[in-house]
């Protein structure tokens, strides 16, 4: 008799072009039998009329140190995610060395929305111990990492722009070594944010020797996905190709209106790059609207000085600045086009607002806004921009290739107080790919459930998860198809989805009939 049996399914495995009607038996965390004959269990779930799917793997998520604020943050879980990759865009809480501590932690609290403010970075200063750490706190899905680029920049050079001196680069290399022995997936980039915005293609493609050496993989935020969207995707088959290591481009589109409906073109360029060898490819989630940190309306050479001092110099007169903000806004789609998301204390007033209505409520210019906010709250402010394209949004995601992923974080679904307004893929991002999938029919819903399961496990090398198969960890979502739906707004982003009625974490039931069990079974990985 096994500890769990889910009766009959229509069992995806993660790699047949069609589902079968099937049962599977499931003992401690793994998977012990899939067959079409009768078995018995201790505990039984009737998946009758349902797909029983490997748990979804969310490649591109941000709750590098969530695990440790509590259980209850479950947004992630609620969709049907069983397996979370942390340390994207750069950004992670390790390494740090003693000499850089204070600038990591500032980097963290800076671009992260939500992180333990109280986390321990000049002890906890490497991946080891991160995760020896984690595995003292329950948590409800596994916990990977990547190694950021950014941070490992400022461990040993901190906010300088300019480029890596040899010496300076090899001290990268090493740190980056350690890091990938000690488990991590590979090294996440954002070209974007500062310091990865200083750091050059040689520098990079240096780098990625040693991501190559460990066959790991190496994951970009864009230097541009606006008006140079196009160069970007150069430099990203560029940098490839020359180090020979496997690339990913996180969160693929285009912010840029002049170029909406472009993104044949883009593709075009990526699929060229991989008929002729070259290991590139991409991820995506599935709203036309991003979000960030205010500080991209930042002219980024502003950021030599270190975050402290630039933010202190900041002057919300001054017409240079000022000029080059509003060119940015205008690029992003316009200033009622960008929405100030979360806030500190004494900007409630603005929270859930565009920066049209805020300059008009606070009588300044929508960048002067811009200026006042990240000064007055040194810089903890986050905003959603309206700046993409359906059409290209559902291109990107029709190629095979492409996983899905959310960019997001765990919440605490049913305690939403002093979170703000966060975006909607935080809460909804799995099931909204499913739902546009049975709308428009573009995709089977295994050609669906592969971009969420087998083939983010295979691109960043998730073993034994993201497959349903003897031996395999019994991580397994089981939806209604017909039901899926993403119930999270931008007005109302704390809405648990619908049609994901269980989400068993190896071999544990996190989610029964749409609830949170409060099982903790999550591992590091």
């Amino acid at each position: 008799m096994y500890d769990l049996v889910i009766l009959n399914g229509k069992v995806f495995n993660g790699n047949d072009e069609v589902s079968k009607k099937l049962n599977i038996g499931i003992t401690n965390d793994k998977i012990m039998t899939i067959t079409e004959l009768p078995i018995e269990g201790k505990k039984i779930i009737d998946a009758s009329n349902k797909y029983v799917s490997p748990g979804f793997i969310d490649v591109h998520g941000h709750s590098d140190l969530i695990p440790l604020l509590g259980a209850n943050y479950n947004s992630k879980l609620y969709q049907g995610v069983t397996t979370e990759i942390n340390g994207n865009c750069g950004i992670g809480p390790v390494p740090s060395s003693k000499k850089t501590v204070e600038l990591t932690k500032k980097y963290m609290s800076d671009n992260l929305s939500v992180s333990d403010k109280n986390f321990d970075f000049e002890n906890i200063n490497s991946l080891g111990k991160l995760k020896k750490l984690m595995e003292s706190y329950p948590f409800n899905i596994n916990q990977g990492y990547l190694i950021g680029g950014g941070t490992i920049r400022i461990a040993v050079m901190g906010f300088d722009d300019r480029e890596a001196t040899q010496e300076e680069i090899e001290k990268m290399q090493f740190l980056l070594e350690e890091e990938l022995k000690a488990g991590a997936y590979g090294i996440s980039f954002g070209l974007i944010y500062p310091p990865g915005s200083f750091t050059y293609s040689k520098e990079i493609i240096e780098m990625l020797k040693i991501i190559k050496k460990y066959n790991k993989i190496a994951v970009f935020h864009m230097r541009n996905e606006g008006e140079k969207v196009q160069e970007s995707v150069e430099e990203m088959i560029f940098i490839a190709k020359e180090s020979g290591a496997k690339v990913e481009i996180s969160h693929f589109k285009i912010m840029y209106k002049p170029l909406w409906n472009t993104s044949s073109k883009l593709i075009e360029m990526v699929n060229e790059a991989r008929n002729n060898g070259v290991q590139i490819s991409f991820d995506q989630y599935p709203y036309t609207a991003s979000a960030t940190s205010l500080f991209v309306l930042i002219p980024s050479n502003l950021f030599a000085v270190g975050l402290k001092a630039m933010i202190e110099k900041l002057d919300i007169n001054d017409k240079s600045l000022l000029t080059q903000i509003s060119d940015k806004i205008e690029k992003r789609g316009g200033a009622d086009r960008v929405i100030v998301a979360s806030v500190i204390e004494k900007f409630k007033e603005a929270e859930g607002k565009n920066l049209l209505d805020i300059s008009k409520m606070w009588n300044l210019s929508p960048e002067q806004c811009v200026v006042k906010l990240i000064k007055e709250s040194t810089g903890k402010i986050s905003a959603i921009y309206f700046s993409m394209s359906e059409n290209d949004v559902e291109n990107i995601m029709k190629q095979k290739y492409g996983i899905i992923a959310s960019d997001g974080y765990s919440y605490p679904v049913e305690s939403p107080e002093g979170f703000g307004f966060p975006h909607p893929r935080n809460f909804g991002t799995f099931p909204k790919f499913l739902e546009i999938v049975r709308e428009k029919k573009f995709l089977s819903i295994e050609e669906a459930l592969k971009k969420i399961t087998s083939l983010p496990a295979k691109v960043f090398n998730v073993e034994n998860r993201g497959i349903i198969k003897e031996g395999a960890f019994a991580d397994i979502t089981i939806l209604d198809f017909e039901k899926v739906k993403d119930n999270s707004t931008f007005n109302t982003p704390f809405k648990k989805p619908s049609g994901i009625d269980y989400v068993i974490v190896n071999g544990k039931i996190a989610i029964e009939n749409g609830t949170y069990t409060q099982i903790t079974n999550g591992k590091i990985i």
